[in-house]
């Protein structure tokens, strides 16, 4: 198993060669030993390929806790979501769950977006 043993950044002593050869497409020099062989390897990380894209913006962390509905009589699904970790807000009357817990319990319908 190689260990690096240090990570350089192009412009810095021990990355000329490296930055003459592949330009802005390199990113770092590393190098790296092999203790098993007595070897020092230098190693070097390129751009291969640029794409633009765009993030969602929509994108819903998996960890934010969000608001669900659940309606008195349903009891089991009160205790399924109790069982998830969700917790009851008195003040909101609504139930709290992280997004990743609610996608993975079917309730996305069940999501409450705004409280009066």
């Amino acid at each position: 198993m190689m260990k690096s043993q240090r990570t350089l950044m192009p412009g810095e002593p021990g990355t000329k060669q490296a930055l003459d050869k592949y330009g802005d497409r390199l990113l770092c020099v590393r190098y790296r030993i092999d203790p098993h062989k007595s070897l020092k390897y230098k190693t070097v990380e390129l751009i291969e390929k640029e794409i633009t894209y765009k993030r969602k913006s929509n994108r819903i962390p998996v960890n934010k806790k969000l608001n669900i509905r659940i309606y008195a009589n349903e009891l089991n699904l009160r205790r399924i979501v109790k069982e998830a970790g969700g917790r009851w807000n008195f003040q909101k009357q609504v139930w709290q769950l992280p997004y990743r817990d609610i996608k993975n319990l079917g309730l996305e319908n069940r999501i409450v977006l705004e409280i009066q």
